[in-house]
């Protein structure tokens, strides 16, 4: 009988040994990820699937990552590793190659030779503190093309990185895009990001206000920035562009703000071309009473951050949520705008859909502002209404439709103002993303990035909860002290009753 069930004991662990053993196998070979995330951040997007389902060769991976690395550079392998091996089960024409730098002279030479740099850590282990070199780069390969990803860092865009890539480097042909800055400093440039964005998946040309042959520089997309005072024949320019289906990207606003809060009105040079596409730029700057931005002020050595009624918090209500631009946003900020009109009386045939607009409280107000932060201090607000800040209009055209996007401001991608207010750069991305490759890549990138602003209450509304939880805490104690109560005399009485 003890030999029996010493067999059976041995029987059931080799069973359930050799369940496991298919269960991994066929695990192995039909994956399953359960994704409870709300934009299912975790799972490969239709956009990367297609993607990669339309690959006509080969597109190799090449990974140039250091094998020993600090602990918390683990999870950078391993979300690399999860994502790639997701690639390959979508695709059989994606090849990867995995390289320690480190373990020969001849691959670290190759590595710096890609561009790929070699990163300077300090790592504390083992109670002992050391600076480490480490590789987090890699390279993806197509025919004769190849796109670097120096190091990878961020891995909430990794998934958008890596199709990017994929898409750049088995592009025929990247799409040319014109960018114009008139007060551009090349020294010191406060749309810079801009730049860096345009150049890592366009053939970007740099313009001047001078220009005069522009519809010879054959661009897919013309991006102006922040104009002032453009000559005539420049914008006279704009019409030929739009009509061979040159898409354009207009950020313009019509105030000027100082480090000292003092504000100036000017001229973009724009205003009457606009109003001949059915599109007004509104004079004075918008106010915000019901979304105001959270914004940082200095008063002597002292810095504090208050809601500032100049930046406008356009939230996901504002947001057109029919539009693959906005609809995964949940919120764009815009300091110091100013408002679009919509009358399209020459163009019948243009469709026009807004991309954003501010709360049913926010004014216009004209003239030159005061800006200061206490400027509404003792200050009764008007009626207020929706006003449009993004408009697209989609117009058609032969040999092919074009696009033209108007944003009533320009400093919403000014680069320091980027570092607090990051949707804006999204929202930037995706402007491009649709006027050059459609909407096939907004989808990845705008996956995942989700705020979640407070709701702005009511002073009734605040109250009403005050007295809700002012009510209802020494009631449910209460309570609970009579249940309690009623347990402990309903013990005793069986207690009685037993005795």
């Amino acid at each position: 009988m003890k030999n029996k069930g010493i067999s059976q004991i041995f029987l059931i662990a080799a069973l359930t040994a050799l369940v496991l053993i298919l269960v991994n196998l066929l695990a192995h070979r039909h994956f399953v990820r359960l994704d409870l995330t709300e934009d299912h951040e975790f799972t490969l997007s239709e956009s990367s699937k297609l993607v990669l389902k339309d690959l006509d060769d080969q597109v190799t991976f090449k990974l140039f990552f250091t094998k020993e690395v600090p602990s918390n550079l683990l999870p950078v392998h391993q979300a690399v590793d999860d994502l790639l091996d997701e690639f390959q089960r979508n695709s059989s024409r994606i090849n990867i190659v995995k390289i320690d730098p480190q373990s020969s002279l001849q691959i670290e030479q190759e590595a710096t030779a890609l561009g790929i740099p070699p990163l300077q850590l300090n790592v504390i282990e083992k109670d002992k503190r050391e600076v480490r070199k480490v590789y987090l780069g890699l390279a993806v390969l197509y025919a004769d093309k190849k796109e670097i990803l120096p190091v990878v860092a961020d891995l909430r865009s990794l998934e958008y990185d890596l199709i990017a890539a994929i898409l750049k480097v088995t592009a025929l042909k990247l799409p040319k895009v014109g960018l114009l800055i008139p007060d551009a400093n090349p020294n010191e440039n406060p749309y810079e990001v801009i730049q860096k964005v345009l150049e890592q998946r366009m053939d970007l040309v740099s313009l001047s206000p001078n220009a005069t042959d522009l519809e010879a520089k054959h661009l897919d997309a013309l991006i102006i920035v922040a104009p002032k005072n453009l000559p005539d024949f420049f914008v006279k320019q704009l019409d030929g562009l739009l009509k061979n289906g040159v898409s354009l990207i207009i950020l313009a606003g019509r105030i000027d703000v100082a480090g000292n809060l003092m504000a100036t009105e000017y001229q973009t040079g724009l205003e009457n071309w606009l109003s001949k596409q059915g599109i007004g730029l509104e004079a004075g700057i918008l106010v915000e009473p019901k979304y105001p931005a959270q914004a940082a002020f200095n008063s002597g050595f002292v810095q504090y951050q208050i809601p500032y009624l100049f930046f406008v918090r356009v939230v996901s209500a504002g947001l057109n949520q029919d539009s693959t631009i906005t609809n995964r946003l949940e919120e764009v900020v815009f300091p110091w705008a100013t408002t679009l009109t919509i009358n399209p009386v020459e163009h019948s045939d243009w469709k026009y859909e807004i991309l954003a607009q501010s709360s049913d409280e926010s004014f216009l107000q004209e003239g030159i502002p005061n800006v200061n932060p206490q400027a509404f201090q003792d200050f009764q607000f008007p009626e207020g209404s929706k006003k449009n800040i993004a408009i697209l209009v989609h117009v058609p055209g032969n040999p092919r439709p074009a696009r033209l996007v108007v944003v009533s401001n320009s400093i919403f991608m000014r680069s320091d103002f980027l570092k607090d207010y990051q949707h804006n750069l999204i929202f930037f991305q995706n402007l491009i993303d649709e006027v050059t490759l459609g909407d096939q890549l907004i989808g990845i990138r705008s996956r995942g990035k989700t705020n979640r602003p407070l709701v702005n209450l009511s002073s009734s509304e605040m109250a009403t909860l005050r007295w809700i939880f002012v009510i209802m805490v020494p009631l449910l104690i209460g309570i609970f002290g009579l249940v309690l109560y009623g347990l402990r005399r309903r013990k005793l009485k069986k207690l009685n009753d037993q005795f």
